[in-house]
């Protein structure tokens, strides 16, 4: 199955390749072998050599949403679209959403703290499993919009990073 996924980093081409719970992936220049075992709930575990990872996937329409070891991708199927594979991914890597329906049981950063890429920002339990939602860039933190206890959706906006500027880099 071939596929294109556009992110914030891009255009990207994904082949797939499965044969009972063997994997081997394409995605741009990179292959992997990864072998597969489906649970419930759009959950896996995937083994890739000797490393054994736990996630998850949820395809709503065209948005592929994963979430992998504390880090999530967003991804939208542009597979049907006249769209060409160098083309340049939209803002959006700003924005930090929920991985899950679930409970936010801690908020580990605060407005205005600066920020690294894969960071922990939030915590979010589902079904007594703890994720750690990452920033997905160096940044500031903008907007808080979540707070302890609050119940929230797949794909709700839980954090609004902002860009660092030259000037607070140098501080």
């Amino acid at each position: 199955m071939r596929l294109k996924l556009k992110d914030n980093n891009g255009l990207h081409e994904l082949d797939v390749q499965r044969k009972g719970e063997k994997l081997t992936a394409q995605i741009d220049d990179k292959s992997i072998e990864l072998e597969i075992n489906e649970l419930p709930n759009s959950r896996y575990i995937i083994k890739s050599g000797d490393r054994i990872i736990r996630g998850y996937a949820i395809k709503k329409k065209d948005d592929i949403f994963i979430h992998i070891n504390g880090c999530s991708w967003n991804f939208k199927d542009v597979t049907n679209e006249d769209v060409s594979v160098h083309s340049a991914g939209g803002d959006g890597d700003n924005k930090i959403v929920s991985p899950m329906p679930g409970s936010v049981i801690k908020i580990l950063v605060n407005e205005g703290d600066k920020v690294e890429l894969d960071q922990p920002l939030v915590i979010v339990e589902a079904m007594k499993m703890e994720n750690e939602v990452h920033s997905q860039m160096n940044g500031i933190v903008d907007k808080v919009l979540v707070e302890s206890g609050q119940q929230v959706g797949f794909g709700e906006l839980l954090i609004e990073l902002a860009p660092l500027s030259e000037t607070s880099q140098d501080e």
